[in-house]
């Protein structure tokens, strides 16, 4: 290997490092538009939404730094997450389904259990809001804690949360206890 050739594998290698303002400018616009989330129109939130996810999606093709995937495909979990929201605040329940398993994905891929955790309860008021109210404690990481995907938050309380509500919807509608079910509603 010559100098010459050092310098270009070099100089190729740093052009394969984001500048860390790109960076912060993806947080920044990510937080902002949490933060707004209830004060701008849902399809203008949405469009901004899928934008910041397409640019994750761009800019982790221009990196190699392990430290910058890390912080992008947490911020697609974000975007994710926050479509999530707006498809499910839309009434479009299966893009939020959707956008919900992309940010629990994100979140496996870097091994965060929050973002999981947060994840997996929106895909858990997903089922509940669609008339499966038995689905969120069948899923497979129904009966997970946090410190199932490793880490330790108040994530248990916010993934538990769907599970009593669930039963006792179903309790109201005899699906649960036949008998206790209204005169209309038994067989």
């Amino acid at each position: 290997m010559t100098a010459r050739d050092a310098a270009s594998h070099s100089s190729e290698a740093a052009s394969l490092y984001l500048d860390e303002m790109t960076l912060d400018q993806l947080h920044d616009d990510l937080v902002q538009l949490a933060r707004n989330y209830g004060r701008i129109a849902p399809a203008e939130a949405y469009q901004t939404g899928t934008t910041l996810l397409n640019q994750v999606q761009v800019l982790l093709d221009r990196t190699r730094s392990p430290q910058q995937h890390t912080k992008l495909y947490y911020a697609a979990a974000q975007a994710s997450a926050l479509l999530s929201a707006l498809s499910f605040d839309l009434g479009a329940l299966v893009p939020a389904l959707t956008f919900a398993r992309s940010s629990a994905q994100y979140g496996k891929t870097i091994e965060n259990g929050s973002v999981q955790a947060y994840a997996h309860g929106l895909m858990a008021l997903v089922a509940f809001w669609d008339s499966r109210p038995a689905r969120p404690s069948a899923w497979p990481g129904g009966a997970r804690s946090s410190a199932a995907w490793g880490h330790r938050s108040a994530s248990p309380v916010r993934h538990r949360g769907p599970r009593p509500r669930s039963s006792a919807r179903r309790r109201a509608s005899g699906a649960l206890y036949p008998r206790c079910a209204r005169p209309d509603q038994r067989q």
